[in-house]
């Protein structure tokens, strides 16, 4: 029963935040009144949108999605998509629908439907969101545009998931939805059903594109790999699953103990799959009490891959448990050490971080844009007018009107609205200039960096590093070496392609076409590469037996890398196979003397299975680093993709826009406009410029309005109500762009890193102790409304002083 206690008590917390009435409370926030007594009397987005305006219904769009989108997300990381997941969902929709603190009146349930559908199924959320969106650009009605992509929901659910409780909960959502508008459907059919007009349209649009982009790139980066094992591994494996459900726990062991014995036969240097359900076990005894065998079952782990992080953690979580505080800290420690020393864990975090990151300075920067987009397309219109007869000589205006003409036809009307929009800023908010100077460089290079983050997303079908990969784990398939041998024939310049190749078919047994691998390998290669394939052209040779080149090959790696202990060892068990033992004693004690601990390690090994007679050359992090950020085709098409869906740009052609923006901005910082920025007066909501008095100062009332003796706090007290919605935003909104800025993007990178944060692969749990992976994200999402809160305090002292 206690396991369903915290699931039950996330339900009952999605219906009370689906509860939230955030139309009625982003109303009354923009001085709209009660929303209820308005319109059509809902509390959705599109009567907001009707009543108080087109950024209080943006808003209320935003949140309503986001009060179905992050619990359900949190959720489905907890515990994946089962039936209390949907049912979580649907509790979110129907508090929306029947808020308790309306007294059960409340929406119809769109918005906080698509947030719900777009976190459990981000494909199909995205298609339906794409329905919605093109019937309300066709048609213009809000409810049929509603109605349609519903009707389809469940169709498209059987055909995509095939699952019949995913069928019923799309029927019942549907249903729910028909249910709620069905006042709208008789207006509908008598022809009096009120459209969007167009600009709430645009406004709409815009607004729900920003929500979900987040989430698909977020959707892209599930990175992950599983490595194939010998399929003698894989029977024991699934024998020893078998045994354990049974409860025989000496067969159990037992069959552990076959497999760690097929790991040392088959020279594997780690088998992370065995280590990660030996963890699991783990803590599933540990939960029971069974502190002695979670112990154990760490210290296996550690066995069978001695560089997979979760083992440390689960003899350290072991040890906490029975006050041994100093020995648990220490295999925190090596836990931690173990997390920086596999490659593949690093890998997986700095992607996940760096997509993180990158998603949320996006988000940032076309929030910013778009906000300012929201509230001043009529002062962009206005800003056009000074800007074309304030400065600018009419002996210019050909040139000027030239480069309004050419720019669409170079750059795309995307690119020309952008470019805009960062100048009418920079002319209007002359404080901003790094600002706006700063996203003119991010857009710069935006193309660079989504280059990288799609190499991270991609890294799993990258060729030369699963090859890479394979060598450091001691283990590849046959398709694996298939895949390396066809891209070996379109890349003949990549040496770590044949250095893969080479020495995977060593490993199976192929002497022959590993020689032959080794040999091209030397040709491309020097350094530390060259001295990795000498040595291992010499084990080649020892283990088909020609003991006279193995001692050949193994000389010549000892003389190009004399530091290394790897050729001496070898050197000295080849002198052993050819009888030569005071050679081989000799050998053996140099190496030593290079480095003893190797040595006995080495020596361990070699008594060991049969992989370890011989010790091949490790691979190093820095040629996996090289192989993993080199650019493939599959990493350019995402990059290409992904900024296709942020912008209309050809990714080529982004630099060249940058660069424009860039100097564009540099010239209009020397001119000095003769009137003062336009902006809009927050008391009687006018344009306010030099041609009706305006103030400088940004944002506060203008002059007309302060002779009335219009009541500022009254402006802040605003201020103070709305900031809260989404953090950022409002500051924005009120020329408060450094804040907002810095605000939204701490808020950003908190939900995207909670959205990225639980993936189910073994490298990535290495990163976070017994899984709490939601603790430093959400707490990132707390910051920002920390700061707000001490700003307000500031701002309240400084009205008061």
């Amino acid at each position: 029963m206690d396991i369903y206690i915290p699931r039950l008590m996330y339900v009952l917390g999605c219906y009370l935040i689906g509860s939230v009435p955030f139309g009625l409370i982003t109303a009354k926030a923009m001085g709209a009144g009660d929303i209820r007594k308005m319109g059509s009397g809902n509390i959705g987005a599109t009567n907001v949108l009707r009543s108080a305006g087109k950024f209080g219904g943006a808003i209320t769009l935003l949140l309503d999605a986001l009060k179905g989108f992050i619990p359900l997300v949190v959720a489905k990381s907890w515990w994946g998509i089962g039936n209390w997941t949907l049912l979580m969902g649907f509790l979110a929709i129907v508090g929306h629908n029947y808020p308790i603190y309306l007294k059960f009146k409340g929406g119809k349930g769109v918005a906080t439907s698509f947030g719900v559908l777009i976190a459990l199924w981000p494909d199909i959320g995205l298609i339906i969101l794409g329905l919605w969106i093109a019937s309300v650009i066709i048609w213009r009605y809000s409810s049929l545009a509603a109605l349609i992509s519903f009707a389809v929901l469940p169709i498209i659910i059987i055909l995509g998931e095939g699952s019949l409780h995913y069928f019923i909960f799309s029927i019942i959502v549907s249903v729910m939805i028909f249910y709620r508008h069905k006042d709208n459907i008789k207006r509908l059919l008598k022809g009096e059903e009120k459209k969007i007009g167009k600009k709430g349209t645009t406004m709409l649009i815009i607004l729900i594109f920003i929500l979900f982009m987040g989430n698909s790139a977020a959707f892209a980066g599930n990175l992950d790999y599983a490595p194939a094992l010998p399929e003698d591994i894989y029977k024991l494996m699934d024998a020893r699953r078998a045994t354990i459900l049974t409860g025989d726990k000496v067969s159990a062991d037992r069959l552990l103990e076959d497999i760690i014995s097929e790991r040392y036969n088959h020279g594997m240097d780690r088998i992370d799959d065995v280590s990660a359900l030996l963890v699991r076990e783990g803590y599933q005894v540990l939960e029971k009490g069974n502190v002695e065998e979670a112990l154990r079952l760490s210290n296996k782990a550690k066995e069978v891959s001695p560089s997979y992080a979760p083992s440390y953690y689960l003899a350290s979580k072991s040890l906490f448990k029975k006050a041994e505080i100093m020995a648990a800290l220490s295999e925190y420690l090596n836990g931690v050490t173990a997390s920086l020393n596999d490659f593949w864990t690093l890998f997986n975090i700095a992607g996940r971080l760096y997509t993180v990151i990158l998603i949320a300075l996006t988000l940032t920067s076309v929030t910013i844009l778009t906000v300012w987009l929201s509230r001043s397309l009529p002062i962009l219109f206005h800003t056009f007018r000074e800007l074309t007869t304030g400065f600018i000589n009419k002996s210019l205006l050909p040139v000027f009107w030239g480069i309004i003409v050419i720019i669409p036809l170079i750059f795309g009307m995307g690119a020309f609205v952008l470019f805009w929009i960062v100048g009418s800023w920079l002319y209007l908010i002359r404080k901003e200039r790094i600002i706006a100077i700063s996203i003119a460089i991010f857009i710069l290079i935006l193309p660079q960096s989504l280059k990288y983050s799609s190499i991270y997303i991609t890294g799993p079908e990258n060729i030369t590093l699963r090859g890479l990969l394979a060598v450091e784990r001691g283990y590849g398939e046959n398709s694996l070496i298939e895949r390396l041998t066809d891209q070996y024939k379109s890349e003949p310049e990549n040496k770590y392609l044949p250095l893969s190749i080479a020495y995977l078919k060593y490993k199976q047994g192929d002497y022959k076409g590993s020689l032959n691998y080794y040999m091209n390998v030397i040709k491309v290669s020097d350094g530390y590469i060259n001295t990795m394939s000498l040595n291992n052209i010499g084990n080649a040779y020892f283990a088909s037996g020609d003991y006279e080149n193995a001692i050949l090959y193994y000389k010549k790696a000892r003389e190009d890398l004399p530091d290394s202990s790897i050729p001496v060892f070898n050197l000295s068990q080849a002198y052993r196979e050819k009888l030569m033992f005071n050679d081989a004693e000799a050998a053996y004690e140099q190496a030593k003397k290079i480095n003893p601990s190797d040595i006995g390690r080495y020596t361990t090994l070699a008594t060991k299975g049969r992989g370890y007679r011989v010790i091949d050359f490790p691979i190093r992090k820095r040629d996996l680093w090289n192989a993993s950020i080199a650019s493939t085709n599959d990493s350019n098409i995402l990059a290409e993709n992904i900024l296709g869906g942020i912008i209309k740009v050809p990714a080529e052609r982004f630099p060249f826009l940058g660069i424009s923006i860039f100097i564009v901005l540099i010239i209009l910082s020397y001119f000095k406009p003769r009137t003062p920025m336009a902006y809009h007066c927050p008391e009687c909501g006018h344009i306010v410029c030099s041609n009706c008095t305006g103030s400088r100062i940004y944002g506060t009332a203008c002059k007309e309005c302060r002779r009335k003796d219009a009541a500022i706090d009254k402006v802040a007290e605003l201020d103070r109500r709305i900031s809260f919605f989404l953090p950022g935003i409002w500051h924005i909104y009120k020329g408060k762009v450094g804040l907002g800025g810095i605000v939204s993007l701490i808020f950003f990178i908190g939900v995207i890193g909670l959205m990225l944060g639980k993936i189910d692969d073994t490298w990535y749990s290495a990163y976070y102790l017994t899984g709490k992976y939601y603790i430093p994200w959400s707490l990132l999402i707390l910051l920002p409304y920390l700061i707000i809160i001490f700003h307000l305090k500031f701002i309240n002292i400084r009205i008061k002083n």
